[in-house]
């Protein structure tokens, strides 16, 4: 989450102002992100913060009264994720198939589908509907996070600890 709390920090409407005024609400913490739906859904708390979509579906497909629902902030920033194939794979090009697959409509849709996510592919039959482009920061970088990542650590440590 990283790249978010960084295109948080340098966007004008948020800055160091937006994490001054969260720690002093003295927000509860958690260990993992799949508790913030289930914090939500139990009653325990009225807003998550870093939430995944998934974890708010899941819990309505257990739960469809479930008090939760999941939006997108004003301001995103992009989560990508990889596939690896194990070089001694028994059938890499089976590997190799299901990755391309993943990244096909169909696949996108059978993964992201039921509100699960949004797709990299745009506003797919089933998924998610993805953020608005113009809320997307495509000014954050992996260089630029990384460049000031202690920084960003060090005002969390100082805010919320």
């Amino acid at each position: 989450f990283a790249s978010l709390y960084y295109g948080l920090l340098h966007d004008p409407k948020y800055g160091e102002a937006f994490f001054t005024k969260l720690a002093a609400q003295r927000p509860r913490m958690v260990q993992s992100v799949g508790l913030i739906s289930q914090a939500i859904a139990a009653g325990e708390a009225s807003i998550g913060f870093t939430g995944l979509p998934f974890d708010a579906v899941n819990l309505k497909a257990q739960s469809p009264n479930a008090p939760i629902a999941y939006i997108y902030l004003d301001v995103v920033t992009s989560a990508p994720t990889f596939m690896g194939i194990n070089a001694q794979a028994a059938n890499p090009n089976a590997a190799r198939l299901f990755a391309a697959w993943m990244m096909s409509p169909s696949g996108q849709a059978t993964h992201n589908g039921e509100g699960r996510a949004s797709s990299v592919l745009g506003n797919l039959p089933g998924t998610l509907t993805a953020p608005e482009i113009s809320s997307v920061r495509h000014d954050v970088t992996t260089e630029k996070v990384a460049g000031e990542y202690r920084a960003l650590i060090d005002m969390f440590d100082r805010l919320f600890n």
